[in-house]
């Protein structure tokens, strides 16, 4: 997939971003790599040069629920790894940060458990 999205009246000469996802037996994303377009040939897919812009991975329990999100950035301070914690149900219950704390003021870092709650159909009501 190749993507490019430019700030409404920008006059920026922007490179559009390819992103190459991986899938498990069961379709689910398990990674996903962003090059920058900059650094493509043309041509066979296999000849991509890896820059690696941003990279994220994702590692599911036996249920098929997100156990484990990493996003990586190279060269950059960007390092996000967040784990999620369920309730015996499957239910999510809190996700915690495994990475770094405190360390992005838009991010939710480790969060208490029973931080969701439920309605009688199982649906995130908090």
């Amino acid at each position: 997939m190749v993507s490019l999205i430019c700030p409404i009246g920008s006059s920026q000469n922007m490179m559009p971003l390819l992103r190459k996802y991986k899938y498990d037996q069961l379709n689910r994303i398990k990674k996903m790599n962003a090059y920058a377009s900059g650094n493509l040939r043309t041509g066979n897919s296999k000849t991509i040069q890896t820059d690696g812009a941003f990279s994220a991975s994702y590692i599911y329990d036996a249920n098929g629920n997100i156990e484990t999100l990493k996003r990586e950035m190279s060269g950059g301070p960007f390092d996000y790894q967040k784990c999620y914690n369920y309730y015996g149900t499957g239910r999510l219950d809190c996700i915690a940060d495994a990475a770094h704390s405190n360390d992005n003021n838009s991010d939710r870092d480790n969060q208490s458990e029973g931080n969701y709650k439920y309605d009688e159909i199982e649906n995130i009501n908090s």
